[in-house]
């Protein structure tokens, strides 16, 4: 499972986005995809492990899991 770093997250929206460890593309964030659901788990800077879905037109990240 890849890890990376939330990059920008919005609580209003709900969603953010996920710096891959290593480079690349940044991945789309969905907080109902965050676990635990803590409000830090919601903060850039934040590390996480996380299932990339490829079969969107953007990747999006699946099971993320504050590390």
């Amino acid at each position: 499972m890849p890890t990376g770093t939330i990059t920008w997250f919005s609580a209003e929206r709900d969603h953010g986005f996920i710096e891959p460890d290593g480079g690349g593309a940044e991945v789309f964030a969905r907080a109902a995809e965050i676990t635990p659901v803590v409000p830090e788990a919601f903060r850039p800077g934040v590390r996480v492990v996380y299932d990339v879905d490829a079969s969107t037109e953007a990747p999006v990240a699946r099971r993320i899991q504050v590390i």
